[in-house]
């Protein structure tokens, strides 16, 4: 053991394995890109005066229990999206007044903030997404409950491929981003 702690500590100790980085080397530097801020977008098509003016269109297909749900629509990179629709369903209520009726809101939420990152065919993309709609009653009663799916999440997607962000046997979460025609 004392044997292994000496041969280890001459190891980490041997300064030769240290040397300094070698200096820069201008002309290499000179070549290289020049790096854009984070929230800066690139388009292929536009020149780069024109870097966050790119339309991208969002098409999605979400999944969960019995429900289906899909959809496309276009945004501009750098700019929040919200495609909504659906609906309300009547939902016997008893309390102890009697029996009445509440309308339950369902369907489909996709929330999206694309942005093409500079230099590259890739897409940042923050997304909430919620799917949500009746089931069967599960019980005596002649209620048929909303059930909900809801994603908040963060990605990177290449330019016309599709992401699978969820794939379980009663929820599945597609989306694919590409340049607007």
């Amino acid at each position: 053991m004392i044997l292994t702690i000496a041969a280890l500590t001459a190891v980490l100790s041997v300064p030769s394995f240290a040397q300094p980085p070698n200096p820069p080397d201008k002309k290499a530097e000179s070549n290289l890109p020049a790096r854009a801020p984070k929230n800066r977008t690139f388009s292929p098509k536009a020149p780069s005066t024109a870097l966050s003016d790119m339309n991208l269109k969002v098409s999605f297909k979400l999944k969960f229990k019995r429900l289906e749900s899909s959809g496309n629509f276009t945004v501009q990179s750098g700019t929040q999206a919200n495609y909504v629709i659906g609906g309300d369903d009547p939902v016997e209520v008893i309390t102890k007044q009697g029996t009445g009726i509440e309308f339950k809101k369902y369907g489909t939420i996709v929330n999206i903030l694309p942005a093409v990152v500079f230099d590259s065919d890739k897409v940042d993309a923050q997304l909430q997404a919620e799917l949500s709609g009746p089931q069967a009653p599960e019980t005596s009663l002649k209620v048929n409950p909303i059930s909900t799916f809801q994603i908040q999440t963060e990605f990177t997607i290449t330019l016309g491929k599709t992401i699978v962000l969820v794939d379980e046997p009663d929820r599945r979460v597609e989306i694919k981003i590409e340049p607007a025609p």
